[in-house]
Protein backbone atom coordinates (compact mmCIF):
# COMPACT_ATOMS: atom_id res chain seq x y z
CA UNK A 1 0.00 0.00 0.00
CA UNK A 2 2.62 2.65 1.24
CA UNK A 3 4.92 1.40 -2.07
CA UNK A 4 1.94 2.49 -4.27
CA UNK A 5 1.13 5.64 -2.59
CA UNK A 6 5.11 6.39 -3.20
CA UNK A 7 4.46 5.26 -6.65
CA UNK A 8 1.25 8.32 -7.37
CA UNK A 9 3.66 10.93 -5.61
CA UNK A 10 6.10 10.13 -7.88
CA UNK A 11 4.07 9.87 -10.84
CA UNK A 12 2.50 13.11 -9.78
CA UNK A 13 6.18 14.88 -9.44
CA UNK A 14 7.37 13.65 -12.51
CA UNK A 15 4.11 15.09 -14.33
CA UNK A 16 4.72 18.34 -12.51
CA UNK A 17 8.17 18.78 -13.92
CA UNK A 18 7.22 17.93 -17.43
CA UNK A 19 4.89 20.51 -17.21
CA UNK A 20 6.94 23.06 -15.72
CA UNK A 21 9.52 22.35 -18.13
CA UNK A 22 7.09 22.72 -21.04
CA UNK A 23 5.83 25.88 -19.86
CA UNK A 24 9.61 27.09 -19.37
CA UNK A 25 10.62 26.18 -23.15
CA UNK A 26 7.75 28.08 -24.63
CA UNK A 27 8.64 31.10 -21.81
CA UNK A 28 11.68 30.97 -23.83
CA UNK A 29 10.56 30.65 -26.85
CA UNK A 30 8.44 33.76 -26.47
CA UNK A 31 11.16 35.90 -24.97
CA UNK A 32 13.93 34.77 -27.68
CA UNK A 33 10.82 36.23 -30.34
CA UNK A 34 10.24 39.53 -28.46
CA UNK A 35 13.87 39.71 -28.19
CA UNK A 36 14.51 39.61 -31.64
CA UNK A 37 12.10 42.08 -32.35
CA UNK A 38 12.47 44.39 -29.77
CA UNK A 39 16.53 44.04 -31.72
CA UNK A 40 14.78 45.05 -35.03
CA UNK A 41 12.98 47.74 -33.53
CA UNK A 42 15.96 49.32 -31.49
CA UNK A 43 18.51 49.17 -34.08
CA UNK A 44 16.82 50.08 -37.56
CA UNK A 45 15.70 53.49 -36.51
CA UNK A 46 13.92 52.80 -40.33
CA UNK A 47 10.65 54.61 -38.86
CA UNK A 48 12.07 57.96 -38.81
CA UNK A 49 12.59 57.67 -42.49
CA UNK A 50 8.41 56.62 -42.64
CA UNK A 51 7.77 59.72 -40.50
CA UNK A 52 9.19 62.16 -42.97
CA UNK A 53 8.47 60.01 -45.68
CA UNK A 54 4.68 60.74 -44.40
CA UNK A 55 5.26 64.67 -44.25
CA UNK A 56 4.61 64.84 -40.78
CA UNK A 57 5.19 68.38 -40.90
CA UNK A 58 5.67 68.89 -36.74
CA UNK A 59 8.09 70.22 -35.03
CA UNK A 60 8.78 68.25 -32.41
CA UNK A 61 8.67 64.15 -32.31
CA UNK A 62 5.13 62.98 -31.16
CA UNK A 63 5.28 60.50 -28.28
CA UNK A 64 5.39 57.50 -30.23
CA UNK A 65 9.28 58.71 -30.72
CA UNK A 66 9.27 59.48 -27.16
CA UNK A 67 8.43 55.79 -25.89
CA UNK A 68 9.02 53.15 -28.16
CA UNK A 69 11.90 54.15 -30.69
CA UNK A 70 13.75 54.80 -28.13
CA UNK A 71 12.83 51.37 -26.34
CA UNK A 72 12.88 53.02 -22.74
CA UNK A 73 16.48 53.41 -23.08
CA UNK A 74 16.59 57.41 -23.74
CA UNK A 75 15.07 59.91 -21.50
CA UNK A 76 11.30 61.29 -23.17
CA UNK A 77 11.92 63.57 -26.62
CA UNK A 78 15.35 61.87 -27.17
CA UNK A 79 16.02 59.56 -30.13
CA UNK A 80 17.88 56.66 -29.87
CA UNK A 81 20.69 55.78 -32.55
CA UNK A 82 23.18 52.45 -31.81
CA UNK A 83 25.13 53.71 -29.08
CA UNK A 84 23.88 57.18 -28.06
CA UNK A 85 20.73 59.53 -27.28
CA UNK A 86 20.03 62.49 -29.14
CA UNK A 87 18.03 65.17 -28.39
CA UNK A 88 17.04 67.83 -31.09
CA UNK A 89 15.71 71.63 -29.35
CA UNK A 90 12.17 72.26 -30.84
CA UNK A 91 11.93 74.38 -33.50
CA UNK A 92 9.34 76.69 -32.03
CA UNK A 93 9.22 80.31 -31.66
CA UNK A 94 11.28 81.77 -28.51
CA UNK A 95 12.99 78.27 -27.88
CA UNK A 96 16.70 79.27 -29.33
CA UNK A 97 19.59 79.85 -27.49
CA UNK A 98 23.17 81.22 -27.39
CA UNK A 99 26.18 78.63 -27.41
CA UNK A 100 26.59 78.37 -23.68
CA UNK A 101 23.07 78.29 -22.66
CA UNK A 102 22.13 75.21 -25.20
CA UNK A 103 25.00 73.64 -23.75
CA UNK A 104 24.11 73.89 -20.23
CA UNK A 105 20.55 72.87 -21.40
CA UNK A 106 22.36 69.49 -22.59
CA UNK A 107 24.51 68.99 -19.58
CA UNK A 108 21.24 69.37 -17.21
CA UNK A 109 20.03 66.45 -18.69
CA UNK A 110 23.16 64.41 -18.45
CA UNK A 111 24.44 64.92 -21.76
CA UNK A 112 26.61 67.51 -24.37
CA UNK A 113 25.97 69.67 -27.22
CA UNK A 114 26.78 67.48 -30.20
CA UNK A 115 30.37 66.05 -31.09
CA UNK A 116 30.49 64.36 -34.25
CA UNK A 117 33.20 61.80 -34.82
CA UNK A 118 32.64 60.55 -38.02
CA UNK A 119 31.05 61.13 -41.83
CA UNK A 120 28.28 58.09 -40.67
CA UNK A 121 26.84 60.43 -38.11
CA UNK A 122 26.54 63.21 -39.72
CA UNK A 123 24.08 60.98 -42.27
CA UNK A 124 22.34 59.65 -39.04
CA UNK A 125 21.89 63.08 -37.73
CA UNK A 126 20.43 64.95 -40.96
CA UNK A 127 18.20 61.36 -41.53
CA UNK A 128 16.69 61.81 -38.25
CA UNK A 129 16.51 65.19 -37.19
CA UNK A 130 13.49 66.68 -36.90
CA UNK A 131 10.64 68.14 -40.04
CA UNK A 132 10.44 72.25 -40.39
CA UNK A 133 7.58 73.47 -40.64
CA UNK A 134 6.92 76.05 -43.23
CA UNK A 135 6.68 78.44 -40.40
CA UNK A 136 9.50 77.53 -38.76
CA UNK A 137 11.65 77.76 -41.94
CA UNK A 138 11.51 81.32 -42.31
CA UNK A 139 14.68 83.67 -42.71
CA UNK A 140 18.06 83.38 -43.63
CA UNK A 141 19.60 79.66 -43.49
CA UNK A 142 22.20 81.17 -40.43
CA UNK A 143 18.99 81.65 -38.43
CA UNK A 144 18.00 78.19 -38.94
CA UNK A 145 20.90 75.54 -37.62
CA UNK A 146 22.12 73.61 -34.60
CA UNK A 147 24.50 73.97 -32.26
CA UNK A 148 27.02 71.64 -32.03
CA UNK A 149 29.82 71.16 -30.03
CA UNK A 150 32.91 72.42 -31.44
CA UNK A 151 34.37 75.99 -30.47
CA UNK A 152 38.17 77.42 -30.67
CA UNK A 153 37.24 79.51 -28.14
CA UNK A 154 40.55 79.06 -26.19
CA UNK A 155 42.50 79.20 -28.99
CA UNK A 156 41.67 81.10 -32.06
CA UNK A 157 41.81 78.59 -34.91
CA UNK A 158 42.53 75.48 -33.06
CA UNK A 159 38.35 74.02 -33.05
CA UNK A 160 38.27 71.53 -30.14
CA UNK A 161 35.26 69.88 -29.26
CA UNK A 162 33.26 69.74 -25.82
CA UNK A 163 34.93 66.44 -24.94
CA UNK A 164 38.68 67.81 -25.32
CA UNK A 165 39.28 66.15 -28.39
CA UNK A 166 40.88 68.72 -31.26
CA UNK A 167 39.02 68.59 -34.42
CA UNK A 168 41.66 67.73 -36.84
CA UNK A 169 40.34 65.48 -39.56
CA UNK A 170 36.39 65.27 -39.88
CA UNK A 171 36.10 69.20 -40.53
CA UNK A 172 32.76 69.24 -42.57
CA UNK A 173 32.77 73.33 -42.85
CA UNK A 174 30.72 75.13 -45.53
CA UNK A 175 32.48 77.08 -48.26
CA UNK A 176 34.25 80.27 -47.17
CA UNK A 177 33.99 78.78 -43.18
CA UNK A 178 35.41 79.16 -40.86
CA UNK A 179 34.17 83.20 -41.07
CA UNK A 180 36.83 85.42 -39.26
CA UNK A 181 35.66 88.55 -39.81
CA UNK A 182 32.42 88.44 -41.94
CA UNK A 183 29.07 88.30 -41.41
CA UNK A 184 28.89 84.41 -39.83
CA UNK A 185 32.29 84.92 -37.83
CA UNK A 186 32.68 83.45 -34.79
CA UNK A 187 34.16 81.08 -31.94
CA UNK A 188 31.24 78.25 -31.91
CA UNK A 189 30.26 76.25 -34.63
CA UNK A 190 26.74 75.29 -36.03
CA UNK A 191 25.29 73.09 -38.41
CA UNK A 192 22.89 73.57 -41.41
CA UNK A 193 21.11 71.05 -43.36
CA UNK A 194 22.82 71.72 -46.83
CA UNK A 195 22.72 69.60 -49.89
CA UNK A 196 25.90 68.75 -49.64
CA UNK A 197 26.16 66.74 -46.60
CA UNK A 198 29.95 67.78 -46.42
CA UNK A 199 29.66 70.87 -46.09
CA UNK A 200 27.36 72.02 -43.12
CA UNK A 201 29.43 73.72 -40.33
CA UNK A 202 29.16 77.57 -40.12
CA UNK A 203 30.63 79.73 -37.59
CA UNK A 204 28.22 82.03 -35.28
CA UNK A 205 28.68 84.31 -32.24
CA UNK A 206 28.68 82.12 -29.39
CA UNK A 207 27.10 84.44 -26.75
CA UNK A 208 24.48 86.71 -29.48
CA UNK A 209 23.40 84.00 -31.91
CA UNK A 210 20.11 82.46 -30.91
CA UNK A 211 19.90 79.34 -32.67
CA UNK A 212 18.50 75.07 -31.78
CA UNK A 213 21.01 72.92 -30.42
CA UNK A 214 21.40 69.31 -30.63
CA UNK A 215 22.35 67.32 -27.28
CA UNK A 216 24.15 63.50 -27.41
CA UNK A 217 23.95 61.32 -24.43
CA UNK A 218 26.11 58.39 -24.25
CA UNK A 219 24.71 55.06 -23.15
CA UNK A 220 26.25 53.47 -20.14
CA UNK A 221 27.18 49.98 -21.67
Amino acid sequence: MQLKQTKTVTDGLQRRIETLQTERTNLKANKTSLGKADFMHCMYPGIFAEYQNNHLQQDIFPSLFETEENCGRCLPGWILLKSSCYYFSPRVSNSKKNWPDSRADCISHGGDLLVINNLEEVYRKYENRPSSSSSSSHGLWWQNGYWIGLTDVGIPGAWVWVNNVTEVETMYWRTGQPDRSGLHSGHCAASYHFPDTLKTWYTGKCHDLQLNWICEKELVS
